[in-house]
């Protein structure tokens, strides 16, 4: 006679959207199977302690940001094999160096406290970096593509993969935090990674094979003052 199959779920949630919901999913097949228990583990954004990837140093986010900042890795390898998420405070207008990753990342923006009010959100801003397509030989040039400001608790943009782009507060007065979700996995389940400003040679490949690093850090330079410009508008 065939094993008995039940299926049973139950969740527990907390007050504050934003905090993840505890879910714990039991699947038994058979009375004294217990081989395929699974159990989904709680996490807070605000409060989860989890800060750079095992094995990675204490100052593995140093060279990602321009100002301060408070990260906290929510996501680990034990949580997920394909998704990360991240909680990130740019503190006094603080924000991310110009990056671009392999797969989509979503940004949600939160309060930066989770007892804080409606006003005390700050204000974000996201900022796409395009080629200039009407570039005739020489080194290509990089523009300004679009901005978004993220000004009310849960506005949310998905930032398409291999795009130049940064994002933080567009504040000194004021701290703002989001959510940053992407998978860590490409379809074919390499890693998707992640490329940075402060890597010459990959930004070399990112921005059309520009042999002259100096050249790419003035590019990077000029494009950091524009976004400070527009952000301040």
């Amino acid at each position: 006679m065939n094993s008995r199959r039940t299926y049973g779920i139950s969740f527990s949630c907390g007050g504050n959207i934003f905090e993840r919901c505890l879910a714990i999913l039991i699947i038994h097949k058979g009375r004294n199977n217990t081989k395929n228990w699974i159990t989904l583990n709680k996490k807070n954004i605000y409060i989860t302690d989890e800060r750079q990837p095992e094995g990675e140093q204490p100052d593995f986010y140093v060279n990602k940001f321009l100002g301060s900042y408070e990260i906290r890795r929510i996501l680990t390898e034990s949580d997920s094999k394909e998704q990360e998420m991240y909680h990130v405070t740019f503190k006094n207008g603080g924000m991310t160096k110009i990056h671009t990753h392999e797969s989509e990342q979503i940004l949600i923006a939160t309060p930066t406290l989770p007892d804080s009010s409606s006003s005390d959100i700050g204000r974000g801003f996201v900022t796409l970096i395009q080629k200039d397509g009407n570039t005739n030989g020489g080194n290509p040039k990089y523009n300004i593509g679009k901005t978004i400001f993220l000004n009310k608790i849960g506005d949310t943009v998905c930032i398409p993969p291999n795009v130049l782009h940064c994002h933080g507060s567009r504040r000194k007065e004021q701290d703002f935090s989001h959510i940053a979700i992407r998978r860590s996995t490409l379809a074919d389940g390499q890693p998707a990674k992640s490329l940075w400003e402060y890597d010459i040679k990959a930004m070399k490949k990112v921005m059309g094979n520009i042999d002259d690093g100096s050249k790419i850090s003035s590019i990077l330079d000029e494009l950091h003052n524009e976004i400070k410009t527009i952000i301040s508008e």
